[in-house]
């Protein structure tokens, strides 16, 4: 007791911390093994003892001062609402925010209240000391480029499938029976192995077309058009593309594309549109010479 207040200026009104402080102007001292601050020490030392979730708060609003009669019990929350957030923690509070945050879990929102300050001083603090600040993240609801409903970075309809049918297996796709990729009810929805399922949607995309799709992935490859933008053109999975690539490049029917870079600065996915464009004309117009042809050998002479 003596070692503390040895470390004490007496006089008429407050009496003053001599010992060390630090940068918010409150006194420290070491009791019972601990670093407090110094008003408290001098409650604990005169008799009284602080009880779990309360303050020693200064009446003379003097910070240095460790007078007995200058200081009061009180609760952190009436300390915010009496005089508003603190601009400046003590480093045992600074240390004390530290713990609840990563010790205890707590936000920044909460540990505010409880030490007096706003969350914005305390997640200053945590980062100051190189703690990564937990984020609550809003699930984004969007829609693909493909077109497919996503929630939370998961696609809705593989959501829908799990919830309904069960874990979905390694290898294995949602497929949309109608073909519509926002419908997705339950009934509209079946799991299929992922070859069976690319199968499926080549056949429904090209039908008996697929030396046009053949064509297609070959000119792409000589442009060096990359894989995504086929695959976003096309519909199918960037792995389809390479798939479908690689087996055109061992049959012999398609070759390698010229040694060169891509520009970045290109609009390859553009690029991919257009040609496709171009493709899907020519199936049509052969579609028609096919449609009349059937027409002429329908009428009977």
């Amino acid at each position: 007791m003596n070692r503390f207040w040895n470390k004490v200026a007496r006089s008429d009104g407050c009496w003053l911390w001599t010992g060390s402080t630090d940068r918010s102007g409150y006194g420290h001292f070491r009791l019972n093994g601990q670093n407090v601050t110094a008003h408290r020490a001098a409650i604990e030392l005169s008799g009284q003892r602080v009880p779990p979730g309360h303050v020693v708060a200064h009446t003379c609003e003097n910070r240095a001062c460790v007078r007995p009669d200058h200081l009061t019990l009180t609760t952190k929350v009436a300390v915010v609402l009496a005089n508003g957030p603190r601009a400046l923690l003590s480093e045992e509070e600074e240390r004390e925010a530290v713990r609840l945050y990563v010790n205890r879990g707590k936000s920044t929102g909460d540990i505010g209240p409880i030490l007096g300050c706003s969350p914005a001083l305390v997640a200053k603090i945590l980062g100051k000391r190189g703690i990564e600040i937990r984020t609550r993240r809003v699930p984004l609801v969007r829609i693909s480029a493909h077109g497919y409903a996503v929630f939370d970075r998961r696609y809705v309809h593989r959501i829908v499938a799990e919830a309904w049918y069960g874990p979905i297996p390694p290898d294995h796709h949602v497929h949309h029976r109608d073909g519509d990729k926002l419908n997705n009810h339950p009934d509209n929805l079946e799991i299929l192995h992922g070859s069976d399922h690319n199968s499926m949607h080549g056949v429904e995309l090209f039908g008996v077309w697929d030396d046009q799709m053949d064509a297609f992935l070959t000119e792409c490859l000589q442009r060096k058009i990359p894989e995504r933008c086929v695959a976003g053109v096309l519909g199918l999975s960037k792995n389809s593309v390479n798939n479908r690539r690689n087996r055109l490049l061992q049959l012999g029917r398609a070759t390698k594309a010229r040694p060169g870079r891509r520009w970045k600065d290109r609009d390859y996915d553009a690029d991919a549109r257009a040609l496709w464009d171009e493709y899907t004309k020519k199936v049509d117009v052969m579609l028609a010479e096919v449609a009349a042809d059937s027409d002429e050998d329908s009428v009977t002479p």
